[in-house]
């Protein structure tokens, strides 16, 4: 796959713009799984990460980016996988992350990535077998030898004639790597450029369609017999990655569609804000939970308030952050601002933790912005450029009089980069908006 197929999420497309990729089967899979919603004439996808419709593989990138960039779509989706290494959290028909070949859900992409880096570490796999033979070449097999051989004894001393030695078989051109090699051709050229790599030329010869190995069921039966005589965790992920891969190539799934990402990359902008500003979970207590008092019985409410981000610096002042996935515009009229109802929230953030500890914090809306953004707002007088970052303006609010939430814009592909490196910045350099 030379030229990868991207999207961008929320992006309007015509319905002729998709039909080059997809047909209209798959587009209404599509919109039937909730990766895409028609609006009028228009189609919209509503997921970031990496999508395989039956033959076509194709992503999402999110929706902060303008172009449709190769070197976009491999960011992002490296910035997926490393949310994933670190959080648990995940949500059921919002994230799609499942890597476990036995099931049905599991992405044929992060199979794709598992196949290919065992077969650079690992080669083509080698079917062993043990040989037995009497007076063969090879070791003897003391075991065998004593139990089935009667000795002539000698003073006593039992003397072996004849040994039965055993030479190990490695097979290279067995059924399993012949499954191999057309699932590592299938596969490079599907997902190799999703996945940072070279479409790889391999240096040997591999059936391009299936069929010519043999018939699915049976190629099926085979490897889940050998799976029962296999015992390391390498071979059996390999066993049962080869046949999700069959699975999944002949429509033998319950799902005709493999996912890679999330209907929700907000929560990855909140994951990439917290390693930014080095946050760790407040041990401050700033929210408890609200008490009932109903017909003398007291309870508490289980849910908390719990703001994105809280931090305190070395001189003990207090920053409060909200990660907003929102692409704010505002050049001659305000659109994709959030919700009175957030804006609302995060003010009573500040009140509350202001009156509890009493003295200002700092209370910040961070939005992220695109390279072309980012670079021409450098250039405004208006802007404050703060360690790479720039302040645009602040929100106030009648209701909460003196306090301001300030706006802050980040770079958005920078701080994915910096997400990946595990760097961060330092706070106090924002002390100063303190007020």
């Amino acid at each position: 796959m030379n030229n990868p197929v991207i999207y961008i999420e929320q992006k309007s497309y015509t319905k002729s713009e998709l039909l080059i990729s997809f047909s209209e089967e798959e587009l209404f899979t599509l919109g039937l799984r909730g990766i895409i919603e028609q609006s009028n004439t228009y189609y919209k996808f509503t997921f970031v990460g990496v999508v395989s419709v039956r033959s076509v593989a194709f992503a999402v990138i999110p929706k902060i980016y303008t172009r449709e960039l190769k070197e976009s779509a491999l960011l992002t989706i490296k910035t997926l996988k490393r949310y994933t290494k670190t959080n648990r959290h995940l949500f059921d028909g919002i994230d799609f992350f499942n890597i476990e070949p036995d099931n049905p859900e599991c992405s044929e992409l992060a199979i794709a990535e598992f196949l290919l880096e065992d077969f650079q570490s690992n080669g083509i796999y080698t079917y062993r077998d043990r040989l037995y033979e009497i007076n063969g070449n090879g070791d003897i097999h003391w075991v065998h030898t004593v139990n089935d051989i009667d000795p002539i004894y000698s003073s006593g001393q039992p003397v072996y004639t004849d040994t039965i030695n055993h030479t190990i078989i490695e097979d290279i051109f067995n059924l399993t790597a012949a499954i191999q090699k057309w699932g590592l051709n299938y596969i490079s050229e599907k997902y190799s450029v999703f996945l940072g790599i070279d479409l790889i030329n391999f240096d040997f010869d591999y059936e391009e369609n299936l069929s010519e190995i043999g018939n699915p069921e049976q190629l099926i039966n085979h490897l889940l017999k050998l799976l029962q005589t296999v015992y390391t965790d390498r071979e059996i992920y390999l066993i049962k990655s080869l046949i999700f891969l069959i699975r999944s190539k002949t429509g033998a799934l319950e799902n005709d569609m493999s996912l890679y990402g999330t209907k929700a990359y907000s929560t990855i902008w909140e994951d990439i804000c917290k390693q930014i500003w080095k946050y760790k979970h407040s041990k401050n207590s700033y929210f408890p939970r609200p008490k009932w008092d109903i017909l003398g019985n007291n309870y508490e409410s289980k849910s908390i308030l719990l703001p994105d981000i809280i931090i305190n610096d070395n001189e003990n002042n207090t920053y409060l952050f909200d990660a907003k996935y929102y692409s704010l515009k505002f050049k001659s009229t305000l659109s994709g601002e959030p919700g009175y109802k957030d804006i609302l929230k995060q003010f009573q953030y500040q009140q509350h933790i202001e009156n509890k500890i009493e003295k200002a914090i700092g209370n910040f809306f961070l939005f992220p912005a695109n390279e072309d953004e980012f670079s021409e707002l450098k250039e405004d007088e208006h802007a404050v450029i703060i360690n790479n970052i720039i302040l645009i303006g602040d929100i106030k609010y009648e209701l909460y009089p003196g306090k301001k939430i300030l706006i802050i814009l980040c770079p958005f592909k920078d701080w994915q980069q910096m997400y990946l490196e595990n760097k961060s910045l330092e706070v106090t350099n924002l002390k100063e908006l303190i007020s």
